[in-house]
């Protein structure tokens, strides 16, 4: 399977060709996430590179969030426009759910964390599936949806669901959240992965593909977790 993969919620993002999970050609983002424009100059890129068309692509991978609100809707607007155009499946993976994945831990808990700035962070809590034989598998799932917390809370909700073996991710990029091990147990496991996370987005979609899983009320719908300050103003 052919897969075009992007992340357009993070100054990290970027995008990819793949087929299935090897990557045939990759452009990283760099400076400002601009994506209203670069979006296209990056899927263009790649598309080069692979030397394929936008008809040879059999599946779609975007970003539904969280993160930039504007890098959201750009995201979700070309996947469902590339789409529905050559009338292709698109799947939307959440960023907390990619960062698991690509961390990988050996606990049977993971949170994921990102700042969320206002002085709060995003978390999500996954955990480790079974194997068909009984064993466990490498693959997390969500356990609930995605908060946004103040730290305090942060450290409660972690406390509250820590009985199993707890590993946290953070993006290594992402200092607000790197800083809070020094204020978390240190019976936590703690990880941090590189933000260019579009390898590990195409496994996701994939996976949610292969197993026909129906869309969840994010896929391809924005996951802002926070409502954003325009809904909020418009509705004060």
């Amino acid at each position: 399977m052919l897969i075009l993969a992007f992340d357009t919620t993070q100054e990290c993002g970027g995008a990819g060709i793949f087929r299935d999970s090897q990557c045939l050609a990759s452009a990283p983002h760099s400076g400002l996430p601009d994506y209203s424009v670069t979006l296209f100059q990056e899927v263009q890129s790649v598309l080069e590179k692979a030397q394929v068309q936008f008809g040879d692509i059999e599946l779609y991978a975007c970003v539904s969030g969280p993160g930039s609100f504007t890098g959201i809707r750009v995201g979700i607007a070309a996947a469902q426009g590339w789409g529905s155009t050559f009338r292709r499946p698109m799947r939307g993976v959440s960023l907390l759910e990619a960062m698991v994945e690509e961390a990988h831990p050996e606990t049977s808990l993971a949170a994921a964390i990102m700042d969320a700035l206002r002085g709060e962070f995003y978390c999500a809590l996954f955990r480790r599936t079974q194997a068909g034989d009984g064993s466990s598998s490498g693959v997390f799932q969500p356990v609930s949806d995605g908060l946004a917390l103040k730290p305090e809370e942060l450290v409660r909700f972690l406390q509250s669901n820590a009985s199993e073996g707890l590993t946290c991710v953070a993006r290594e990029q992402d200092s607000a959240a790197c800083a809070l091990r020094q204020s978390l147990p240190s019976s936590y496991g703690w990880q941090n992965v590189n933000g260019y996370l579009v390898p590990a987005i195409t496994r996701v979609a994939i996976r949610a593909y292969e197993e026909k899983r129906p869309p969840s009320m994010n896929e391809l719908y924005a996951y802002y977790i926070r409502r954003p300050d325009a809904e909020i103003a418009s509705k004060a």
